[in-house]
This record gives structure tokens, sequence and C-alpha cells, in this order.
């Protein structure tokens, strides 16, 4: 009588198991205790590929976060280089009024009201006009004020001083005495 080897699908050398792909089959019965029933976590070789990286949600909160912060930071960036801006043109525009009101007052071209001009070659968009005005007891308001375009807004500063003139009192020499304060006249 001859014996028939029966191939059962779930068998030892059914389709895909350990037989089959030449595989020890291990005897131990630890291998066959499911690792919930032990306790005892499944290291990731045994769970099978690892996959490491965010989840869909960690990247969508992510990119929220980053879209409302980055947005403020960059305003908050442009604010401060305007404001540096600002500074620059403001003290460029104090000390060339303060430059050309002592220019004025010394050469005696302060007489001439209503004089203007521009500061080139060096400060070619920076532009100066010239005001005297009568005040009490013999003494004149020489005003310069500088002024300059700045992101489309026009800008002004403006620096005074007094000047004593013996000519407008007593008819004799001229004599000049100053006495400076700068003054900050920004009209937007």
């Amino acid at each position: 009588m001859m014996h028939r080897a029966v191939h059962l699908p779930w068998g030892p050398g059914a389709p895909g198991s350990a037989i089959e792909r030449g595989t020890p089959r291990s005897n131990r019965v630890d291998d066959y205790i499911a690792p919930r029933q032990t306790g005892m976590s499944v290291p990731p070789s045994a769970r099978g590929a690892t996959h490491t990286g965010f989840t869909l949600i960690e990247v969508l909160a992510a990119l929220v976060i980053l879209g409302i912060v980055l947005p403020v930071a960059m305003r908050g960036v442009s604010l401060s280089l305007a404001a540096a801006s600002n500074a620059k043109h403001m003290n460029v525009a104090a000390q060339l009024a303060d430059q050309k009101l002592n220019e004025v007052v010394l050469t005696g071209d302060w007489q001439q009201n209503g004089l203007s001009g521009d500061f080139n070659p060096d400060h070619p968009d920076y532009r100066w006009t010239l005001q005297t005005q009568q005040r009490d007891y013999g003494l004149d308001e020489v005003r310069v004020q500088v002024s300059w375009t700045q992101r489309g807004q026009q800008y002004n500063f403006a620096a005074s001083t007094l000047v004593y003139d013996t000519n407008n009192s007593s008819g004799g020499s001229s004599s000049t005495s100053t006495n400076s304060g700068l003054g900050l006249d920004s009209s937007q």
C-alpha cells in the first residue's frame, strides 16, 4: 500500500510557510505567544517595516503656525527698516540744515529772504529754503528748512537761529550774534 502525502493549504508545506521559504522553524514556545499576552512591547524589527517621519496632522499644524507667525514677523521687519530709513534721512537733514544755517549767518546771506537751493552733488535729494523774519529788539529769526521726498511723502526739517542786526535798530554797522535752536517740522 502506498501512502500519499497530503498537502494542506495551512500546513507546514503550505505556500508562504517557513518550510517552503527555506527558513528553519523555531520550536520555542515564546515565539508562539502573542506579544500582548506577555505584556512586552514588540521590537520594531518584529512589527515589520518602520516608518519614521511626521504625520499629516503634524505637518498641517506646522504650516498653520508658520502661516500665522511669518507674516507678523515680516511686518515687524518691514516697520523696523522703514523706521531706520526715516531716522537716517532725518539725521542727514538735521546736519544739512545746521550746515546751511551756519553758512548763511557767517556770509551775511541771511539778509536775503527767500533764497533756496539744493545740496548737489553730495545730497541731490535734499532741498533748502531760507526765510528771515524780524523780531523784537533788533533780532531777526533766520530759518533754514530742508525738505526731501521719501516713499512718496514730503518731509521737512527746520533749523533756526536769532541774529542781532545793528542796522535794524541804530543804523550803525551790522553785528550778528547767534543763538541756535533746532526745530523739527515733519509734515507728512
